[in-house]
């Protein structure tokens, strides 16, 4: 069977070492699992309630294309908690989880063959599924003085079509401070580059609160 040359990319090697401890476990081993990044509690008992009930009462089919309009409205209300954010549940999309997101990103912006700039160090799953869309990705050497996150230069100097950032960062941690993501967003704007940005980590972090994107799009 022939295969597409966009399958020939790099493996995440999380998930190897994720299946070796799976064998490791099988054979009776005792595995301290820290290779992937979720959390070691499981989930919240409310969510796990809830769960429960809708499968016992209700017959779970296809939702509608953007996902569930209860659970798209909650999120929007979320970002007004959080972010003081007016947002419409219309621009509220329900993925399979982030890289679901990025695939439907990728493809709604980008052409084949356009250039998009991450930071490096950064998540390696980016450069796969970009990759996987005949997509350039684009290494953004960082530096620790920038907190290893991009700045406005590199947007400039790379001739990008688009640009990912990620605050909080992985692995680094590290976040754009409110100046700076606004001076990514306007810079990315001013030269026709779309930016996206990564904001899974959000809730994860200490003295600071991290800033979204959208507000800073103003």
């Amino acid at each position: 069977m022939k295969n597409s040359k966009r399958s020939n990319v790099d493996p995440f090697i999380v998930m190897d070492v994720m299946e070796s401890a799976r064998i490791a476990e099988k054979n009776g081993k005792h595995i301290i699992h820290m290779e992937v990044g979720q959390p070691g509690t499981p989930a919240p008992k409310l969510a796990k309630k809830f769960i429960t009930k809708e499968i016992s009462n209700n017959n779970l089919g296809y939702t509608v294309t953007l996902g569930l309009p209860a659970l798209r409205e909650r999120i929007s209300k979320l970002y007004g908690d959080w972010y003081n954010i007016d947002l419409n549940p219309n621009r509220v999309v329900i993925t399979v989880g982030s890289s679901g997101a990025f695939i439907l990103s990728f493809t709604s912006l980008f052409n084949i063959g356009d250039r998009v700039g991450i930071a490096a160090p950064g998540y390696p799953s980016y450069r796969q599924i970009l990759k996987s869309q005949d997509l350039i990705p684009v290494d953004i050497q960082t530096e620790i003085q920038n907190k290893f996150q991009p700045i406005p230069e590199d947007i400039k100097k790379n001739n990008l079509n688009g640009i990912l950032v990620a605050s909080p960062a992985n692995p680094t941690g590290s976040m754009v401070d409110k100046e700076t993501l606004k001076n990514l967003i306007n810079t990315a704007h001013e030269n026709n580059v779309s930016f996206i940005s990564d904001e899974i980590y959000h809730g994860i972090q200490y003295e600071k609160k991290s800033h979204n994107s959208a507000r800073n799009n103003r």
